[in-house]
Parts: C-alpha cells; structure tokens; sequence
C-alpha cells in the first residue's frame, strides 16, 4: 500500500508494504520506504511510522481540504519524516519537509507546491491503509 504526498512531478511516496500484515494498536511501529521524488532527487529510506500518526495525518489533511486554511505538521516521533502543510488563499499548498534515513546519517530538505486537487486521493489513500489495519483488529 502506498500513500503519495504532493503532485505529478515532484511527491514523497510513503510504502507501507507491512501494514495490514499483522494485528496492531496506534502505537505500534511500522517500518515504510519514504520515496522522494524531487528536481531529479530520487531517495529510498527505510523509516518507522506509527499508526496513530498516520491517523492523526488524514485527519489534519482532511482538514486541510475542507477549509483551505489548516496549517499542520506531519511528523514521525522517530524523527524520519516531517511535512509542513500550509495553505495560501489561492488553494495553492506549500510542503516544506525533510525525510531522513533511520540511522541519522543522511537526510534531505525539499519543498513541494501542489494545490488541493491533489490531496482527494492522498486522503483515500490514507484511509486504506487505516482500513487495512482495523480489519486485522
């Protein structure tokens, strides 16, 4: 399964190929690839999210899509990947962020534009993964 975060040309896809696999709470680890794909930067870095996170992340861009004014920050307490979400009054949304290898010792900042048309699809993505991890609840 896999959650794509910003446009056609430049996205961050987080993998969550162990999801669904096994019976897990909010808090319970999960190891993703984060595949940044940016200005000819292609990344594969192996993180950990928790479930919780990835809750709380489709409720903040639902957010996000509904009002256009939702500023919020993605983050993983294991300091893998953060997103900064902000909106502007045009439906333009700025993702400034970083992702960063589960050893600390390589790291990239980028920065995404992309406007709310793309984030129906993040949302439902977001949403499955979640669903596949209730029904295994």
């Amino acid at each position: 399964m896999e959650i794509k975060i910003g446009n056609s040309a430049e996205y961050l896809i987080i993998s969550c190929t162990e999801i669904g696999e096994t019976k897990a709470g909010d808090n319970d680890f999960y190891k993703v690839k984060l595949q940044l794909h940016i200005n000819g930067i292609t990344t594969g870095i192996s993180a950990y999210v928790m479930i919780g996170e990835l809750s709380q992340f489709q409720k903040d861009l639902s957010k996000l899509y509904d009002t256009l004014k939702h500023s919020f920050v993605f983050a993983s307490i294991e300091d893998n990947v953060e997103l900064r979400f902000t909106p502007n009054a045009t439906g333009q949304i700025e993702i400034k962020g970083f992702v960063r290898n589960s050893e600390y010792t390589a790291s990239v900042d980028f920065t995404i534009e992309t406007d709310q048309s793309y984030l129906p699809s993040t949302i439902k993505q977001l949403k499955e993964v979640l669903t596949a991890v209730e029904s295994k609840n």
